[in-house]
């Protein structure tokens, strides 16, 4: 173990008087099926396994279930980390074998970098995979790694984007890392190393704001670093300059439901999607009954097949349920595994960045 993780895991035994607060507003309990054990009990058996390295069911069940969104972050009433907490536990499962599904490689993009070669051209991939020349710039985008499985969705983030500044610096998210691939695996020096070198890059450029694309950069910036750089969504950002955005007035009536990434509305770091639908003309949101913010993939549910076609499959018929054409997704990820799992015809899954763009006025004649 690390001498980071080594100091982590020292703060975490230390001070975790394990009352339970972090598991008693975990949403990931239910789908761990430990719902009908105490929460401080579950907390136990977590401080034991982390603590003594006691393999123990409810522990991994607590560490395989967890879908990363962040809602425990700011819980605990001894300042720990309860998401660092799971991730330490990770590193741990992994380190002894107990779950081969952690094995995974934080550095392999090579899906990545095939989709950018079968759907781009040469100057667009020029365009997504080139970093900006070093110069004082008001804005930096970084778009994260994982928009690059779709890459002509982050060919219409940038065309969007240009509408509202040309005062903008673009770093390659496939090119740096928020550090979010690397502390999955519990690899928390890996993660502060890549963090650091995506930060100092930054800082070449001087800038009043960092933008970013994906919901998961965003809240570790914001949450897990200790960072005097100012983080914005770009949705939240294209909110703020609305008026520079110009929308089709369309004759046909779309009516579509929201489905947010769970890091972003459990933390609360953006609510702008909603703002952003009711801006786009003949456009109506209709909302889900229930509160659920999982579409099956985050954290590990995504090995997971069982507990990821409960959920993906719960929610997709929430969505249908509403009469709506369409599902509005932010997250890549959930983007993915809604197609994924959709096997009605005529509903269609769609990122809020793919809805505004088709009714921008540019491509009004493209439509």
């Amino acid at each position: 173990m690390s001498e980071l993780l080594q100091k982590l895991k020292k703060n975490i035994v230390d001070n975790c008087i394990r009352c339970g607060e972090c598991a008693k507003i975990c949403p990931s309990i239910e789908i761990a099926q430990i719902n009908n054990i105490k929460p401080n009990e579950i907390q136990k058996q977590l401080f034991n396994f982390v603590k003594n390295n006691e393999k123990n069911e409810i522990a991994l069940k607590r560490i395989n279930s967890c879908i990363e969104c962040f809602k425990c972050v700011d819980c605990c009433p001894k300042n720990i980390n309860p998401l660092s907490f799971i991730e330490i536990a990770k590193s741990i499962s992994f380190e002894k074998g107990y779950d081969p599904y952690i094995n995974i490689s934080s550095d392999d993009y090579s899906s990545h970098y095939d989709s950018i070669k079968k759907e781009l051209t040469e100057k667009e991939r020029n365009d997504v995979l080139n970093q900006s020349e070093p110069c004082d710039k008001k804005y930096v985008f970084f778009p994260g790694c994982n928009i690059y499985k779709k890459p002509d969705l982050l060919l219409k983030v940038k065309e969007i984007l240009n509408l509202i500044t040309h005062n903008v610096a673009f770093i390659p998210g496939i090119k740096f890392c928020c550090g979010d691939n690397y502390l999955f695996n519990g690899r928390f020096e890996k993660a502060e190393e890549k963090y650091k070198a995506l930060t100092e890059i930054v800082k070449t450029y001087n800038p009043d704001e960092i933008i970013l694309w994906c919901p998961t950069c965003l809240t570790r910036m914001n949450k897990m670093w200790n960072s005097q750089l100012k983080f914005t969504s770009f949705f939240q950002f294209c909110l703020e300059n609305i008026h520079n955005v110009n929308f089709v007035n369309s004759d046909f009536q779309k009516k579509v439901t929201l489905h947010e990434p769970c890091k972003t509305a459990y933390t609360g770091l953006d609510l702008s999607h909603r703002n952003i639908i009711k801006n786009i003309p003949n456009i109506t949101l209709t909302e889900m009954k229930s509160g659920i913010k999982c579409c099956g993939s985050g954290g590990m549910t995504h090995f997971k097949k069982n507990t990821l076609k409960m959920i993906t499959d719960k929610r997709l018929n929430e969505a249908v349920e509403t009469g709506a054409e369409m599902l509005v997704t932010v997250c890549h990820y959930c983007q993915e595994i809604f197609d994924y799992r959709n096997e009605y015809e005529e509903f269609k899954i769609i990122n809020l960045a793919e809805l505004m763009y088709d009714n921008l006025k540019t491509n009004e004649k493209q439509a």
